[in-house]
């Protein structure tokens, strides 16, 4: 079961998480009477991640894991609401950068309800947050993913790395120290991993990943990849690499209908003085609209960064 494994390894940091384990199932407990509990039901290839009442099925591991931590993280509140005392709904809420909360969209449908529910009494609401994971960044990110630790034998593993590469997010700066970290840990590592340890043309590393990712016996690709390109355009933007026309220009190559992005390039090149509120209005409904795949590639993303260099004092 191999989300409950990797909980079980990030809980390491967190002595102070209390939780339980029963088949597939692995339930943190919350630290107060405020909290909720954060569940994770490992049917894999499918899991399903619970937030007391609130609950969302993923096809996708890391997405599964990246809204697990949420839970457990003080930038996510419940929003309970309850007619008389009978709890019927539970919203998902998520704090932006000038401390609202919102109905978190990225997550997946961010309110779960009951069809039966006492209407004739009194609503009132009640929230609850966890606090196990702190919102610093570094903090977040060292529970959700360890590159590490993965398994290099998995080829859904590998194409999210080949999605990485070919969107030129990392290079050879980052995966040449990872994989010599993987390769003297194990007996027998991958041929594919040996060859992208000393490969530095980004065509060739990209050739070397993929022919091991869809390999035979074929199987299908666990997550979106034309989502997952989009959200790699826009970690891009996100660093200050290229700015939001280039996105756009560069993510209605990945446009099926031909509008979706066509569009937005088309009324910002007409915005005049307006130009940056339509910006920022369009990139919002970007990060809403491709939230879990960004927050998934993101985590992997920063996974390669802690194997760059350190800038010298």
């Amino acid at each position: 079961m191999k989300a409950i494994r990797e909980i079980q390894t990030r809980l390491k940091n967190y002595p102070q998480a209390q939780f339980k384990i029963k088949d597939n199932t692995v339930t943190i407990l919350p630290l107060s009477e405020t909290g909720f509990e954060v569940t994770m039901i490992d049917n894999e290839p499918h899991y399903t991640v619970c937030f007391d009442g609130w609950h969302e099925e993923y096809d996708d591991f890391e997405a599964a894991l990246n809204s697990f931590a949420f839970g457990l993280s003080d930038d996510c509140r419940l929003k309970i609401s309850y007619r008389g005392r009978f709890p019927y709904a539970w919203t998902v809420e998520e704090k932006d950068c000038d401390g609202n909360w919102w109905d978190c969209q990225w997550i997946g449908c961010s309110t779960t309800g009951l069809f039966i529910a006492p209407f004739w009494m009194k609503k009132r609401y009640v929230y609850r947050q966890n606090h196990l994971l702190k919102s610093e960044p570094s903090t977040f990110e060292s529970f959700r993913l360890n590159l590490g630790e993965q398994d290099v034998f998995d080829r859904q593993f590998a194409r999210r790395i080949g999605v990485l590469i070919e969107s030129g997010l990392i290079w050879h700066e980052h995966y040449y120290p990872w994989a010599d970290e993987i390769i003297m840990k194990l007996e027998s590592p991958p041929y594919w991993l040996l060859e992208l340890s000393t490969e530095k043309d980004p065509d060739e590393a990209l050739k070397i990943v993929t022919e091991f990712a869809y390999s035979d016996p074929h199987e299908p690709t666990e997550f979106d990849r034309r989502d997952a390109e989009i959200a790699c355009i826009f970690l891009r933007h996100k660093r200050a690499e290229i700015n939001w026309m280039s996105f756009l220009v560069q993510a209605d190559k990945f446009d099926e209908d031909g509008n979706e992005f066509y569009l937005p390039i088309a009324e910002l090149e007409n915005a005049g003085p307006d130009a940056l509120a339509i910006e920022q209005k369009q990139r919002a409904k970007v990060e809403v609209d491709y939230g879990v795949a960004i927050a998934t590639f993101e985590s992997l993303y920063q996974g390669f960064l802690e194997y760059l260099p350190k800038p010298k004092p």
